[in-house]
């Protein structure tokens, strides 16, 4: 009998069975390593969380904010990682059948939440949810209460840097240890944004945000859904990875960090932001 109360749990610790016990210590000290390079990376104390915090973007600001980030992250992120469910397959000939099943298991529980479901325990015989609350889906409703239509953010173009952005991690859609690699650092990198910006909204807007998008990634009594996501997508990412990989996911990393951070850069001169953000809506 295999327990299943904790499958958070469960999976991990399968994920760790299927990596040799020498290759698991390596790659769990490649992980530290990179960790420690993303908290002393610019992104980490870069000044638009400064900004977001004081309520300093605007409502006009805002809107592009918003557009900006979500043509470079909201849409993409659930693909990104119903992909790297798929990629998982890359995973059979080396560390075979548990190798593949279990990172797409703990995989899943992220989906499972990205797409509006939440667990309620063993005595429930359902899952509870709703796709509404999906939260890309809670994104786009955040885009109808800041006054942007459907129509409007279908047709906004986004800058070259959020095209980058994205290609961060579409550009690693075949790769499975870069993928899941994007996806674990997404994860530690964006939690310092998610508090200052809920802040900055419910300043600036009439955005309720105790609720919807910008409740989801907050802390709640000293707990962030993300460290759930982000412990989960190193687990991942340390089973994909193989010793000959270390360096150029190094670089990778770097470029990423640096990348995101370029991304956060443009919305640091505010007036120039709104005149933008009004030109792209038709104010």
């Amino acid at each position: 009998m295999f327990e299943t109360s904790d499958a958070r749990k469960a999976g991990r610790e399968a994920i760790q069975k299927s990596v040799s016990a020498g290759l698991w210590e390596k790659n769990l000290a490649f992980r530290a390593g990179l960790l420690g390079a993303i908290q002393a990376h610019e992104i980490m104390c870069h000044p638009v969380i400064g900004e977001l915090d004081a309520g300093r973007l605007d409502l006009s600001a805002q809107r592009r904010f918003h557009l900006e980030f979500g043509h470079a992250f909201a849409r993409i992120f659930t693909d990104a990682l119903i992909q790297a469910m798929f990629t998982s397959r890359q995973l059979e000939s080396r560390l075979g059948v548990m190798g593949k099943v279990s990172g797409r298991f703990l995989l899943q529980l992220n989906v499972l939440d990205e797409l509006g479901f939440s667990p309620q325990g063993v005595s429930t015989p359902d899952y509870a949810g709703n796709p509404h609350l999906s939260h890309y889906a809670q994104f786009d409703a955040t885009l109808r209460q800041l006054g942007i239509s459907a129509a409007q953010a279908d047709a906004y173009v986004p800058s070259e840097i959020a095209e980058a952005c994205r290609a961060t991690f579409e550009q690693n859609y075949d790769d499975h240890a870069a993928l899941t690699g994007v996806l674990a650092v997404a994860e530690t990198a964006f939690t310092r944004f998610a508090g200052p910006w809920a802040k900055c909204v419910g300043a600036n807007t009439q955005i309720d945000v105790s609720t919807g998008y910008h409740s989801i990634h907050v802390e709640k009594d000293g707990h962030f859904v993300d460290d759930d996501h982000s412990e989960d997508a190193w687990f991942v990412f340390q089973q994909a990875l193989t010793l000959e990989r270390h360096a150029d996911i190094s670089a990778k990393v770097t470029q990423w960090l640096d990348t995101w951070s370029a991304f956060f850069d443009q919305f640091l001169d505010r007036p120039a932001t709104a005149r933008v953000a009004e030109n792209s809506l038709g104010n």
